[in-house]
Formats: C-alpha cells, structure tokens, sequence
C-alpha cells in the first residue's frame, strides 16, 4: 500500500484505538511509524455505559479524560499518546482525537454529587442523555442541570438533577488538549465526528465553535 500510494503522491493514515492492550497485541508500532503520514489516535469512549441492556449496572467513568481520574479507572488520553511515543511513534505524525458528543449515565445512588463520588459510581445507561455537542451544550442549560469540572480529569460532566450523570468535551476542555497537543510537538487533533458540532450556533458560542477553536489554536502555533 506505501508503495503504491506514494507513487501517485497520496497521504497514508490509519486510526487507532485508545486502548494500550489492544495496541500491545495488535499493532506492529515502530512499522507502522515508517508507513504512515497520520495516526490518528481515537481518543474517546475510554468508558462508556454498559448498553447490553437498560438494567445492567456498571459504572461512571470519563468518555475521554485528559489525565487519569483514578487508580481505578488509570485509562487517559495522556497515557495513550505517551504509550505511542514509548513503542516507537514519531510525535508529529500522532494526531488527538476529540469527541464531539458525550454519553448519559443514570446513577443508583442519586444522592452523589461530586467527581471523587460520581466517577466509578454504580449505574445504568442512560440513552436519553446521549448525544452530540451540538445537542449536549443546549441540553446542559436547561432548569434542574448544573455543569461541573473534573480537576483530576480535565474534563467537564453534568447533572441533570434526577441522577442523571453526562460525560462529555466542551470548550475549555478542548483547549487543554489543543494546548497538550502543542506542548507535546503532536501533529494535530482530528474529531469525531465532523456533524456533532453546533452548526446553528444556537448554544452561543458561534457557529462550529468546537470546530474553529481546535483550528485557529492550531493554526496560530505555526
């Protein structure tokens, strides 16, 4: 595939999971490193809710925290990224994943109200609170919510007020990782997906405004 793609003067990428066990098991780093222009490194869905079925129980956890929450739940973009280099990858051509959406949780114990006591907190899925940002950052003003920051993680999550517990990326969080991205020399930030940005602009933060603020941190380092 080089062979035949640098031939014609194509650009080679490959996406990647954010779990160091499968790439340990799976991927020969050091050679893809020689092949590839881009590896895009899919930094999100870290923790997810148990979707097997509406009661199966599991627990909170960051769908993709910048730093590790916990001893219990050690996964981070950080830790991914930094495996990447350790095994082999080149910094500029590993790309940072940024997700555009977040996933619900539906606490057992509503009563939590703080990241030390919500993240790896028992609970069910909840598919209602799913959703693109361009869904979540109007959804989150609502009466009965209030957003929260996670120190540990970097990262927002929100309330609902009813036990309904939300993970997901917004504008602050996304500057430190355009920020980390910087600092660490990586090649850039890639998202999925492109359409769960805010399009309207109906949040008040501008049209595509996820978007324009990972390109114009990106663009003005150059």
């Amino acid at each position: 595939m080089y062979t035949a793609f640098k031939t014609d003067g194509f650009l080679i990428s490959a996406a990647v999971p954010s779990s160091n066990i499968y790439s340990e098991i799976g991927f020969d780093i050091p050679s893809l490193n020689r092949h590839l222009d881009h590896i895009n490194v899919m930094n999100y869905d870290y923790y997810t809710p148990p979707h097997e079925s509406k009661t199966e129980v599991g627990v909170t956890g960051h769908n993709a925290p910048l730093t590790a929450t916990s001893s219990a739940q050690p996964e981070c973009v950080h830790d991914v990224m930094d495996y990447w280099v350790r095994k082999g990858a080149s910094p500029k051509k590993l790309i940072l994943g940024v997700p555009l959406y977040g996933y619900g949780y539906q606490l057992v114990n509503t009563s939590s109200s703080k990241a030390e006591e919500t993240v790896g907190a028992k609970a069910t899925a909840s598919c209602k609170l799913d959703g693109d940002y361009s869904h979540i950052c109007s959804m989150v003003k609502q009466p009965g919510w209030s957003v929260h920051w996670d120190e540990h993680a970097q990262v927002p999550y929100a309330l609902d007020g009813k036990g309904g517990w939300l993970s997901y990326d917004n504008l602050k969080s996304v500057t430190l990782k355009i920020k980390y991205i910087l600092e660490r020399k990586f090649g850039g930030s890639m998202v999925w997906n492109l359409d769960g940005d805010d399009a309207s602009g109906h949040c008040g933060e501008g049209r595509f405004p996820m978007m324009k603020l990972q390109m114009k941190m990106l663009n003005n380092s150059k």
